[in-house]
């Protein structure tokens, strides 16, 4: 039986030769070698054409990711049993014959994974892979414990990684190849098991073909950009793999249950473009429908709840330390996480500290960017000005005017003087004074200028009111006149809020002027002197 080993290589020259050499010595007699270079810049396909001219060498112009390189590998293999390999590993001079021998020793078996030990020969990296819901965090058995024999007995897994996979060609011709929506890596292996085992097959690790792994990794284990592009293959694999009750009742809980304890500024980033890019990610899984445990109709259904339920996601990011991606990030992308964050900072902070804490450190964000992200800041502060009162639900009337005010000065309209508050300031305390005289109740008081007849309606009339005032109106009149007075007191401390805001306007004015001085005595100086 025919077999096709696949190596994906990316800038590898330092891991190829141990590769290749331990490749070349397998025992098994029917072996086909495929290199796959993705793109690489350090001459690793130069290196492979001229140590091993014999290997199938194919060249891709570009950096296709872990999927679609490999897919094209595959493409071009002949072998009954097809295993991809990754190219910092070294392997067993009969690892290949005891893989073969394992997935077809049964046509319930449709991938097969190996044991994988670190350099040290000892300690166990894979025995077989858990995906752990409802998040779906992967696992290993056998991670990092001694390789004392309690990992040498097959069992069938949820997963097995993706650095030695092996399956027969009649199984990936019934479930399909990698899916290259797992761009550049993550999950594509968890995936591909997943759509086997779905098709009735197994995915089982078979502990006597073995293989030293040294886990370098071209993206950097844990950085920013591993975290990212790991939870958005997470999403992925749970948006294709779970119904949509589950990812709304036990999925979405458990996301905002971790948010809580999480302190990495750089994974809330990470996160945060995960669940944008599974936003537009679950349109298009509609669109191609590769669902596997659920159909499209039921998520094209539940669409409109699930992105409701990712942007929620995506604000309470917020209520914690976020990076902001770099400036070179996609634009519409920047834009988004900006909007995300002053939306989530408005729904969760008082109008006091909006105004005393967060315009002000946010101006000075904005005249800290380059030109290209003022203008879009700019421009996203004067979207959401007219959105102030929607997202400050609970806020008096008087605090949210204070807040347009602020926010229109300061923000909206940032290169605004101090003295160009003044009329707003004005205004502003015009309209508090006449809500705060709006707040005193007075009792109505009966008058009449006829001494007789006048005076005896009086009575009558008063006798009718306190009748009537005991029966609910003056129940409704003191509960009116409490709702006044709290009133009144906010009234009161927005206005020691304005008061300060016009202090430092004041200030801020004081010292532009004595700049303006000392620039134009700068400027009365001959040319000669000395500056």
């Amino acid at each position: 039986m025919k077999a096709s080993v696949i190596v994906l290589c990316w800038n590898g020259i330092e891991y190829l030769p141990g590769c290749l050499d331990s490749l070349s010595q397998q025992d098994y007699p029917d072996l086909e070698i495929i290199v796959v270079d993705n793109g690489s810049t350090d001459n690793s396909a130069d290196w492979v054409a001229t140590h091993f001219p014999t290997i199938q060498l194919i060249r891709n112009k570009h950096n296709l990711g872990f999927a679609a390189g490999n897919n094209i590998g595959l493409a071009a293999a002949t072998g009954d049993v097809m295993v991809l390999l990754n190219q910092d590993t070294r392997v067993k001079r009969d690892w290949l014959a005891q893989l073969v021998q394992g997935i077809t020793s049964d046509p319930r078996i449709g991938i097969g994974g190996c044991k994988i030990l670190y350099p040290d020969e000892q300690t166990i990296q894979h025995a077989g892979g858990i995906i752990r819901l409802p998040l779906a965090f992967p696992d290993h058995f056998g991670y990092r414990q001694p390789d004392d024999g309690r990992w040498d007995q097959q069992r069938d897994l949820d997963y097995v990684t993706g650095a030695a996979i092996a399956f027969r060609r009649d199984v990936l011709e019934t479930i399909g190849p990698l899916d290259e929506g797992f761009y550049p890596a993550y999950y594509e292996d968890a995936d591909l098991c997943a759509r086997a085992r779905a098709a009735g097959y197994t995915a089982t690790y078979f502990p006597h073909a073995s293989l030293i792994h040294l886990e370098s990794t071209s993206i950097g284990w844990n950085s920013p950009t591993y975290l990212q592009y790991m939870h958005r293959g997470r999403l992925r694999y749970l948006l294709k793999h779970v119904s949509p009750t589950f990812f709304l009742n036990d999925v979405v809980p458990a996301e905002r249950e971790r948010l809580r304890s999480l302190d990495s500024p750089e994974e809330r980033l990470a996160l945060w473009q995960a669940f944008y890019a599974s936003s537009g990610g679950l349109a298009k899984l509609i669109e191609t429908d590769l669902f596997v445990a659920a159909s499209r109709q039921d998520w094209a259904a539940a669409q409109t709840q699930i992105e409701a339920a990712l942007d929620e996601l995506r604000q309470a990011l917020f209520q914690g330390t976020v990076k902001p991606p770099s400036p070179t990030t996609d634009r519409a992308e920047l834009a988004h996480f900006h909007h995300d964050r002053l939306g989530s900072i408005l729904r969760h902070t008082r109008p006091t500290a909006l105004v005393t804490d967060f315009i002000p450190a946010e101006h000075a964000r904005w005249a800290a960017q380059d030109s290209t992200v003022q203008e879009m800041l700019a421009e996203l502060y004067r979207q959401l000005g007219p959105q102030l009162r929607h997202l400050l639900p609970d806020a008096y009337p008087g605090e949210i005017a204070l807040v347009e005010v602020v926010w229109e000065r300061q923000l909206a309209n940032p290169s605004d003087t101090p003295l160009s508050w003044t009329t707003a300031i004005n205004h502003l305390r015009g309209r508090l004074e006449m809500l705060e005289r709006q707040g005193e109740f007075h009792n109505f008081v009966f008058v009449s200028h006829d001494t007789l007849a006048g005076s005896l309606a009086t009575r009558l009339r008063m006798l009718w009111y306190k009748i009537t005032a005991r029966l609910g109106i003056q129940t409704l009149a003191d509960q009116q006149q409490a709702f006044n007075a709290n009133m009144v007191q906010t009234l009161r401390e927005v206005q020691d809020i304005l008061d300060a805001v016009e202090r430092i306007a004041i200030e801020n004015d004081r010292a532009i002027t004595q700049l303006r001085r000392r620039v134009a005595a700068m400027e009365r100086r001959s040319p000669g002197e000395g500056r």
